[in-house]
C-alpha cells in the first residue's frame, strides 16, 4: 500500500496544501525571529536540558547537534535538525534536537518534548 493509499484509508487527504498566508502580526514576528537568530547566537546556543553542555557549534557540522544522526529510531525518523528557543526573558539561547515526520500536511516535527 502506498503512503497516499494509507492516508486515504484513514480518511486523510494527503494532497499537499500551500501554507496559509501570514497576517501582518505573524510576518512581524517572523522577521523579528530572523533578525534575532544570528549565526553567532546559533553557534553559542546551549542544550535545553544542560546549560553547561557544549554549544551548538558552527554550521559546518562540528557542533554536537549538527552532526549526522548516529542511528534511526522507532519507525525510521532520522535526526535532521534542531529547535532553537530563548529562555529567561531572552537571556539564554538554547536548542534541542528535532526530526521531520513524513505527514500529509508536510509540517510536522517531533522533539523530546522538553
Amino acid at each position: 500500500m502506498s503512503d497516499e493509499e494509507y492516508y486515504r484509508s484513514l480518511g486523510i487527504d494527503p494532497t499537499p496544501r500551500p501554507p496559509a498566508p501570514l497576517d501582518a502580526e505573524q510576518l512581524r514576528e517572523a522577521k523579528e525571529l530572523d533578525a534575532y537568530w544570528t549565526p553567532e547566537r546559533l553557534r553559542n546556543a546551549r542544550p535545553l536540558d544542560d546549560p553547561d553542555g557544549a554549544p551548538l557549534g558552527d554550521t559546518n557540522g562540528t557542533g554536537p547537534a549538527l552532526r549526522a544522526p548516529s542511528h534511526e529510531v522507532a519507525g525510521g525518523f532520522g535526526n535532521v535538525g534542531v529547535f532553537v528557543v530563548t529562555r529567561a526573558g531572552g537571556k539564554e539561547d538554547r536548542f534541542c534536537t528535532a526530526s521531520v515526520v513524513d505527514s500529509p500536511s508536510m509540517n510536522l516535527v517531533i522533539s523530546a518534548a522538553h
